[in-house]
């Protein structure tokens, strides 16, 4: 019985004992709360976000004061803060040595040099000596072997609008016929569905000269589809002709007679003309066809195109120019009597006849 009354004498020491060790766990607590605070700021500074730490969570060096009777609840783990933290700020200086490394990289690259320009060569920085024809006959001058273009050449290429009619002044020989070509380009490509005979109408004086500006334009037309060149002449068959004139030809060349002869027969139509060509007016009229050039331009639509070439420029000439010639520009080729530099001139002296 003595021994059941002194057991509750030893309460009163295990009280003093725990607030002791409550009193031991509240300063660790605080310690630990300081050495929180101090890590949160380091953090801070680092400017990295910390993850939330639990506010049981105690360093060790807390746990070594308290004693040993805490309980298991009370005695922290080593918290991973400080550590992280200090993992965590060393991370941005990789990307910022990787940045580093870049930029270098990218100062010591070299930098990609402009290609070099081709210099102008001589022949590209002067004009073509072509330059004024159409581009669509370089081909066919070019394989006709043609280096430069003629005086009168020139003139009509620097001349003519497309719209206006022209008056050359040209002697035979000059290049004339390829000239008077490069004005006609807009009137010769056509659909021949759309036309009733030739767009173009070239007069001449004489069969040889006649045959010789179809072949000039003939070679010079090549390449352009659908345009093709006839002839009609005197002393020719003329069942022939109406056969070749069935074709509707783009390009109808002719003598006055012959022409005359088939607009009459009503072999071919020239409704359809837009340009029309007097090729040597003055010996036209010199051999009296100024009653045939009056029947044939009759029948010609009134707007045209008239285009007239002499070497000279009578008043009879004049007067036909002014009636069928609606504000004609005037173009200068080769003057009368002046020699053509591409021409050889041969003189032979015989003796007199026995």
């Amino acid at each position: 019985m003595q021994s059941e009354t002194e057991n509750p004498q030893s309460t009163p020491v295990n009280i003093e004992n725990v607030e002791a060790a409550t009193q031991e766990i509240a300063r660790a607590n605080k310690l630990a709360d300081a050495k929180l605070e101090a890590a949160s700021k380091v953090e801070a500074a680092a400017e990295v976000t910390p993850e939330p730490t639990p506010e049981v969570e105690v360093t060790p060096e807390a746990t070594a004061e308290a004693t040993p009777e805490v309980t298991p609840e009370v005695t922290p783990e080593p918290t991973p803060e400080i550590e992280v933290a200090a993992e965590v700020t060393a991370e941005p200086a990789p990307k910022v040595k990787a940045k580093a490394k870049a930029k270098a990289k990218a100062k010591a690259a070299p930098k990609p040099e402009p290609e070099p320009q081709p210099e102008p060569t001589p022949e590209a920085s002067e004009a073509s000596p072509l330059a004024g024809c159409p581009d669509v006959l370089l081909p066919a001058l070019k394989r006709r072997g043609f280096e430069k273009l003629t005086p009168v050449q020139e003139a009509i290429a620097n001349a003519d609008d497309g719209r206006s009619d022209l008056r050359i002044s040209s002697q035979t020989g000059s290049g004339k016929t390829v000239a008077i070509g490069f004005s006609m380009i807009d009137g010769v490509v056509t659909d021949k569905r759309e036309r009733s005979g030739p767009t173009t109408l070239v007069i001449a004086p004489t069969r040889e000269l006649a045959m010789q500006v179809k072949e000039e334009l003939s070679w010079l037309f090549a390449d352009l589809p659908g345009v093709d060149c006839e002839v009609v002449t005197g002393g020719t068959s003329i069942d022939r002709e109406r056969l070749r004139l069935r074709r509707k030809p783009s390009v109808l060349v002719g003598t006055p007679g012959r022409l005359l002869d088939h607009l009459r027969r009503g072999v071919v139509d020239i409704s359809s003309v837009c340009q029309l060509v007097l090729d040597e007016a003055d010996q036209m009229l010199d051999l009296g066809f100024k009653d045939e050039l009056d029947g044939i331009l009759e029948c010609l639509p009134e707007e045209r195109r008239t285009h007239l070439v002499s070497a000279t420029f009578p008043p009879a000439v004049l007067q036909l120019a002014n009636r069928f010639q609606n504000q004609p520009i005037m173009v200068q080729g080769t003057a009368p009597g002046e020699a053509h530099d591409d021409i050889e001139h041969i003189a032979c002296r015989i003796g007199d006849r026995e």
